[in-house]
């Protein structure tokens, strides 16, 4: 289905046919690479994170600019594109910084007590590094996932993940756009209990790393062209797209961010070919346009939703 915007049904060089049916598993393979050299090389994971992230960006921005799903999404000429930018300098700094410290209290207090009291450690350290990333992406994803869901069914906390759906374009810098708050829930609901389950920080950290590849590129603006049983094994854009849909009914499924299995395990996965994506955003959203009522949003809801 091709809505009016998007740039579908025009005669395209090789190059970019090639970025419309390969950049996906380029991106996702490259950034896995990439944490893989920067985690062996010793260097900090925060910084392989973010080195990786800036990497991924500054290719999905250019290749937006090529094969664009839409011209009317355009991350150079969005006007919110300073304050998605923002939000990822500031409120994810300090949403990792404050969850850090979440996450490090867990792991030193709470694993060692956990498996004095089972009689034995939790977490299979034993196990090859490679079983232990699959089933720390597995487990944080459906601990995600719940986070996720929980965020769109209680109105309380929706005011803090609505920042993230406030928008009415997708693109490579709408994947930053999240409260610290946001982000202080997954170190709350993901990554405590995988350090209270006695799962390494290294390990844990590639379940970071994978968010943000597939995060990076699952909202963006590329005309990407994947064979459709891939929508069911893995998080794609056109599954993510239908996750920010101004429909509330669409809206409020895909919750996951690396493995379809936990939506469609719960019945909450639309598939990209059976549901049409007109628009995204929320109706009647009431957050403000610049980045400092937008970072007060969740402590000023009521007055917000007041017009006050």
């Amino acid at each position: 289905m091709i809505s009016p915007t998007r740039c579908a049904g025009t005669p395209i060089s090789f190059a970019k046919w090639s970025l419309s049916h390969l950049l996906w598993p380029a991106v996702v393979a490259a950034g896995t690479w990439g944490t893989y050299l920067g985690s062996r090389s010793g260097y900090p994971l925060p910084a392989v994170i973010v080195a990786v992230a800036v990497a991924m960006m500054a290719i999905v921005t250019v290749a937006e600019q090529i094969v664009p799903y839409r011209r009317d999404w355009n991350a150079l000429t969005d006007r919110q594109s300073v304050n998605d930018l923002a939000h990822a300098l500031v409120e994810n700094q300090i949403g990792d910084r404050v969850g850090g410290l979440v996450f490090l209290t867990a792991a030193a207090s709470l694993a060692g007590p956990l498996a004095t009291l089972l009689g034995r450690p939790v977490w299979p350290s034993e196990s090859p590094v490679i079983a232990q990333i699959v089933l720390v992406v597995f487990i944080g994803d459906g601990l995600d996932y719940w986070k996720h869901r929980l965020l769109h069914t209680i109105p309380w906390l929706w005011r803090i993940h609505a920042l993230h759906h406030g928008i009415d374009q997708l693109h490579v810098f709408k994947s930053s756009r999240l409260h610290f708050t946001d982000i202080l829930m997954r170190f709350l609901v993901v990554y405590a209990p995988l350090a209270i389950l006695g799962a390494p920080a290294g390990i844990v950290f590639w379940y970071t790393s994978f968010i943000g590849i597939f995060g990076i590129i699952g909202h963006s603006n590329i005309d990407l062209r994947l064979p459709t049983v891939l929508h069911r094994v893995f998080m794609t854009p056109q599954v993510h797209r239908l996750h920010h849909s101004v429909e509330r009914a669409v809206s409020d499924s895909n919750y996951v961010n690396v493995f379809p299995i936990w939506d469609i395990l719960f019945a909450t996965f639309s598939h990209p070919d059976r549901h049409r994506l007109d628009q995204v955003g929320v109706v009647g959203d009431p957050i403000p346009s610049g980045f400092v009522g937008q970072f007060l949003a969740p402590f000023m809801w009521s007055r917000l939703e007041k017009g006050t």
